[in-house]
């Protein structure tokens, strides 16, 4: 089994090098990483007609990294033209923070995911939650053994998993994305143009199947996304 994982923390992160030691697990693991942090950069791609590339970069259990100046999504595409393989698999993670309800909009690291859909090959984002996780390791093993020891990746394309900072996880759920968000206030700086930004996380009244839901219960939660966002009911209804 051939592995592609990208991710948008950097290729300096060090949770890069978690995903690729269990990965490692699975079979052979390449390695494409912006050279930068690019998260909340969502499906942003580089459109000059050139973009650098530093080969000469190490992470212990893969056979070959590139160090992408761009985004996550350029990873991909980098990654599959240069190391010139059939990958069976793209992982993008593991990232640090949350991917959960809407932030899969903004997520460099789910945008990565979603590029390697397009070009044709199944994809895992995994993100865990902020702060320092001593079973992470353990945690990220469960959600490989989950998607790949089970084969799901030939079956479901995209699948979006999100692993809770808990030391005891209480099992793996699958979940429906929710609707939780970052809320931003903006004020202004006296004496400056700047204005500073204050988030506020704004929870909503959630089915039991929600993302957000299990996470807070404790339960790594796996929600399969699409490509498509056609809203089929409203077109149902506009084509009558």
């Amino acid at each position: 089994m051939r592995i592609l994982v990208v991710n948008d923390d950097g290729v300096k992160s060090p949770h890069l090098e978690t995903i690729v030691k269990v990965a490692s697990r699975y079979g052979l693991v390449y390695v494409a990483a912006p050279i930068e942090h690019q998260s909340a950069t969502s499906h942003a791609i580089t459109i000059s007609n050139r973009i650098e590339v530093d080969e000469n970069v190490f992470i212990p259990n893969s056979e070959k990294t590139i160090a992408v100046g761009g985004f996550p999504a350029d990873c991909v595409r980098l990654g599959v033209a240069l190391f010139e393989h059939n990958f069976d698999l793209v992982i993008s993670g593991l990232n640090e923070g949350l991917n959960i309800s809407t932030d899969v909009l903004y997520s460099g690291t789910v945008a990565a995911a979603r590029e390697a859909n397009i070009l044709g090959l199944p994809a895992l984002a995994i993100s865990t939650d902020r702060g320092y996780n001593p079973n992470i390791e353990n945690h990220v093993a469960m959600v490989l053994d989950e998607v790949i020891g089970n084969k799901l990746y030939e079956k479901y394309k995209l699948l979006n998993a999100n692993i809770p900072r808990v030391e005891q996880i209480k099992g793996i759920k699958y979940t429906h994305q929710g609707m939780r968000l970052y809320h931003a206030e903006f004020t202004k700086i006296p004496d400056s143009n700047d204005y500073k930004i204050t988030y506020s996380l704004m929870i909503y009244d959630e089915g039991p199947d929600a993302d957000s839901t299990k996470l807070d219960e404790d339960y790594i939660v796996i929600t399969p996304l699409s490509i498509d966002q056609t809203n089929y009911e409203e077109l149902k209804s506009l084509k009558k």
